[in-house]
């Protein structure tokens, strides 16, 4: 069998065959909380107009009309992207869901929320939405309200998200969603955090479990103060999440057809000011757009920036086509090839990035597989 012959096609086919729209929305780059590591430029006092509003739904209704899409993956970003959640994002949702509903086009909604502004009221009128989420802690409480904090005040968040969580798993059916893990916890951890696993599961020891991910994540900015100590460390915290009956993964790599969605056609990331991009891994500003949404709901690329994204494949160049990890990574992203310049990949390589040697990460990776094939016996 050609193996590289049928990764190429399986990446061309995701990249311009694609009928699932993915779609990200930024109601806002205003944030509540400030929490250190966060590489997001924050832009204060921002919201969606009801113009780009306007032309988002209308943007939506012409894919739908022309036939273009067979589901719709409405992402909500930013910022903060409940910090209007009345003004905006309901009623966005509102009127997208009945689009789809309509047409007979699957809708699923999923938010990348910081959690501290989820309250009893905001999880009751998404419920009908069946939507996913992805929510992050920063360790025990302790840890936690010293990293993700109010703004104002630097007020704790821990509790509140854990309410959070529990609102979700409690209210939010996962029988019509994508997957039936609606929550994706997202643990960030530096070289002390995973000593309070413990206290963590214990906080979350509540939740529905078969609703729930647990997703290990090292903080970017300590990742040259990895040592064997921690290696060791990062599989217990894994094994304990198993025992307890969490589902767990760690690290950057998993079976996919593109490096990022960045790299397939059918994806795009509208900002509250109507200014479209296609990488949310940067900070959205005038500067870096890449097209515009029109009132009509067409948007407007910049063919020259759309070239350089999509006409090359992220994986064609010696490294990546020598690499056993290729069809789990697909190369660096096209945002990073494109600053460094194409094929220049040995600073942006993922291997990099994956806290260990590639032994021992994927020495890890059999362990936590092994774990959850064998966790009805742990």
């Amino acid at each position: 069998m050609d193996e590289l012959g049928a990764i190429r096609l399986a990446n061309r086919r995701q990249t311009f065959a694609n009928r699932n729209y993915f779609l990200m929305i930024y109601p806002t780059q205003d944030c509540n909380l400030k929490c250190w590591y966060c590489y997001e430029t924050h832009v204060k006092n921002t919201c969606i107009s009801k113009d780009v509003m306007n032309a988002t739904v209308k943007h939506i209704a012409n894919k739908i009309e022309r036939k273009e899409i067979d589901s719709l993956h409405l992402t909500f970003f930013g910022g903060e992207p409940l910090l209007f959640f009345d003004a905006t994002v309901y009623p966005l949702l509102k009127q997208v869901n009945e689009l789809c509903s309509k047409a007979g086009i699957s809708f699923y909604p999923f938010f990348v929320t910081n959690g501290s502004l989820i309250t009893e009221d905001v999880v009751l009128k998404l419920k009908p939405f069946n939507p996913l989420f992805q929510i992050t802690l920063d360790g025990n409480k302790q840890k936690h309200d010293k990293v993700r904090i109010g703004k104002t005040d630097n007020y704790p968040t821990f509790e509140k998200i854990i309410s959070a969580l529990q609102l979700i798993s409690d209210n939010i059916s996962s029988e019509n969603s994508l997957v039936p893990r609606i929550i994706t916890l997202r643990l960030n951890y530096d070289n002390q955090t995973l000593k309070y696993t413990d206290e963590i599961i214990d906080e979350i020891s509540k939740l529905d479990k078969s609703k729930i991910s647990i997703h290990l994540e090292r903080v970017w900015q300590t990742k040259n103060s990895v040592n064997k100590e921690q290696v060791d460390e990062l599989k217990q915290t894994i094994v304990k999440f198993l025992k307890a009956g969490f589902r767990v993964g760690h690290g950057i790599f998993g079976l996919r057809h593109v490096s990022c969605p960045a790299e397939v056609y059918n994806y795009a990331v509208i900002n509250y000011n109507g200014l479209v991009y296609r990488c949310n891994g940067r900070n959205l500003t005038p500067n870096t757009a890449e097209g515009k949404l029109l009132p009509d709901g067409r948007i407007e690329w910049n063919e020259v920036d759309l070239i350089k994204r999509l006409s090359r494949q992220t994986f064609e160049n010696d490294k990546c086509l020598k690499c056993v990890m290729l069809p789990q990574c697909m190369g660096p992203c096209s945002q990073k090839q494109i600053e460094k310049g194409w094929g220049n990949i040995d600073d942006i390589c993922s291997l990099n990035v994956i806290d260990t040697s590639l032994e021992d990460y994927l020495t890890l990776d059999f362990e936590v597989r092994y774990s959850l094939g064998n966790s009805n016996k742990l």
